[in-house]
């Protein structure tokens, strides 16, 4: 498993520069709505308490931005809060808000296609809401496009998951013995491993989303928002057990954070943008911690329709706090 880890980090460091390298520079028409066949984005805007400030912020994401699960929700395809990171930040500085995160959306969907939602309806690319009047753009994506939740859900999944989540024909205790279905399944394919192809397509998407929102933006700030921490940033004997994470799963979590926290340090310092590292602000509050900022990976989660292994209410509050404070400062 350490070797897994390895093999990742040296892999994503390996590939950021040719993937930087390989991107074109974006021109304003980048954002044009015809190039995709879409309609403008209707993002979700809040009303603040400050009547003077009309700067417009510009959030994209996916889940880990958007909060599913975090109540109220205001947009049922999205899974988008109305207590997410994006509008409590809003609300303090002031700003107008345009808040187009997605629950789901890589960063393809970000930059230039269309997002299907599970309702059938489509929204165009994200990048799409941002005008020249924007002046600040957060973005925090690219956990989708290398499976980051769901591998750590696969290699951590336990009998009592597999009892509810597989077909009657991999619960047969004979067949499988000496062996976890979640075992067999990584092994025959159904694990989505898409951490090489997902590493260079996040690379690239980025960097074209940042030079896509200078060309149509040049005053925004743009702020590559970090994901908080499954797992602690060390140690491959992290007990995670009190949050469903397998020591598997643990490796596996670890290798995804590496992978995330290198290709948007590398892109924000490539492009001359900001990066707000949360893995230190966190460092107390992953998944494993007494106090999470993410909810566990358990039946009663999965029971009751929360997210697993996503970010609480108190985790959004935490990241809106720390992306005041550094925009402040």
């Amino acid at each position: 498993m350490r070797t897994l880890a390895l093999r990742r980090s040296i892999l994503v460091t390996a590939v950021v520069a040719a993937a930087t390298a390989a991107v074109p520079t974006a021109s304003a028409s980048t954002l044009g709505h015809a190039e995709y066949g879409a309609e403008p984005v209707e993002p979700t805007t809040v009303s603040t308490e400050h009547p003077t400030g009309t700067a417009e912020y510009v959030a994209m994401g996916g889940s880990y931005s958007a909060g599913p699960s975090i109540e109220p929700i205001v947009d049922a395809a999205c899974e988008r809060s109305g207590a997410n990171y994006p509008t409590l930040v809003a609300r303090e500085l002031g700003l107008d808000l345009r808040d187009v995160t997605c629950s789901g959306a890589t960063t393809s969907e970000v930059l230039d296609e269309s997002q299907q939602l599970a309702d059938g309806e489509q929204r165009p690319p994200q990048v799409t809401a941002v005008t020249e009047r924007t002046r600040l753009v957060t973005l925090n994506v690219g956990g989708n496009d290398i499976g980051h939740v769901g591998n750590a859900v696969l290699d951590s999944c336990g009998q009592a998951l597999m009892e509810i989540a597989l077909p009657m024909s991999y619960r047969d205790p004979v067949k499988w013995a000496g062996r976890t279905t979640c075992s067999y399944l990584a092994k025959g394919g159904a694990r989505s491993d898409r951490t090489l192809d997902g590493t260079v397509t996040a690379l690239s998407n980025l960097v074209a989303t940042v030079r896509a929102v200078k060309a149509t933006a040049p005053a925004a700030r743009i702020v590559l928002v970090g994901y908080v921490p499954l797992v602690p940033p060390t140690s491959d004997d992290t007990d995670c057990t009190a949050a469903g994470l397998s020591p598997e799963g643990v490796v596996v979590a670890r290798a995804g954070q590496e992978v995330l926290d290198t290709v948007m340090r590398s892109v924000a310092a490539a492009e001359d943008v900001e990066y707000l590292d949360m893995n230190d602000i966190a460092a107390e509050h992953s998944a494993c911690a007494e106090d999470p900022w993410l909810t566990p990976l358990s039946l009663r989660t999965i029971a009751t329709g929360t997210a697993p292994l996503h970010v609480t209410p108190a985790g959004m509050t935490a990241t809106a706090d720390a992306l005041v404070a550094y925009l402040r400062g």
